[in-house]
């Protein structure tokens, strides 16, 4: 991460974002350094267990090399080749939660495994969302209307890439807002489906671990709301600059 714009930074931030995004990025075997940044700034991040002292570097140069030298490279067979994982699997890295935990075990018996086609559709905008999925295997393009409206058949943008390991569909899920984005498979996938049937019987069976599911999901939509906004302020900030 390339702190060289940023001048300054509060506690509610390096508590609350940073963590999230370093739990999101642990769970993902996502390695994170820190390129630029101010001293004080820096002590922030160190006293509220955002990084450690090796995460640090100079320059975006300094730690590029860095990634590049020391950080493994997954070839995109590896990728698409490896064993479908287990849903509790999915769950733990997800959720956060250690290797033994009983939350993730119990999720089992609530997601059904589905093998999905290349080029079926998941969801399409506007519609009621009533499943999300984790990903086992495969990947999944979202899109969103192009004028940025609700409605059905407009045309579509893609909006990013969704990789193995990961959860979709969630967020208009928690919400119960109509979808505003649809999802089609790029390739044959394996996901595990939970409907809004299967949560409801886990909000009656398990309870713990259907609030650990929304409270994660929650954070996580925190999360991006918060990048969000620090891109535009930047954003904002450079336009000034060049005034």
């Amino acid at each position: 991460m390339d702190f060289g714009r940023v001048s300054g930074m509060d506690a509610t931030a390096a508590r609350g974002a940073f963590l999230i995004l370093k739990k999101y990025c642990r769970n993902r075997g996502i390695t994170v350094v820190f390129a630029g940044v101010l001293p004080r700034i820096r002590k922030l991040l160190l006293k509220n267990d955002v990084a450690s002292e090796e995460s640090f570097y100079a320059t975006a140069e300094a730690a590029i090399k860095f990634c590049e030298t020391h950080l493994p490279a997954r070839s995109t067979f590896e990728a698409h080749d490896r064993v479908i994982e287990p849903v509790n699997m999915l769950l733990q890295r997800f959720m956060g939660e250690p290797e033994d935990s009983r939350l993730a075990l119990d999720g089992v018996d609530h997601f059904r495994k589905v093998e999905i086609p290349a080029g079926r559709e998941f969801y399409r905008v506007a519609q009621s969302p009533d499943s999300f999925y984790l990903l086992a295997r495969g990947r999944v393009t979202t899109s969103k209307n192009a004028d940025g409206t609700i409605e059905h058949d407009n045309p579509l943008v893609q909006l990013k890439t969704v990789g193995t390991s990961s959860i979709f569909g969630e967020v208009a899920f928690f919400s119960q807002q109509r979808r505003y984005t649809a999802a089609t498979a790029m390739e044959p996938c394996t996901v595990y489906e939970m409907t809004r049937e299967q949560f409801e019987a886990m909000k009656k069976q398990k309870p713990a671990l259907s609030i650990r599911l929304r409270d994660v999901v929650v954070q996580f939509m925190a999360l991006s709301i918060t990048i969000t906004n620090s891109a535009e302020i930047v954003g904002q900030t450079q336009i000034k600059d060049l005034k």
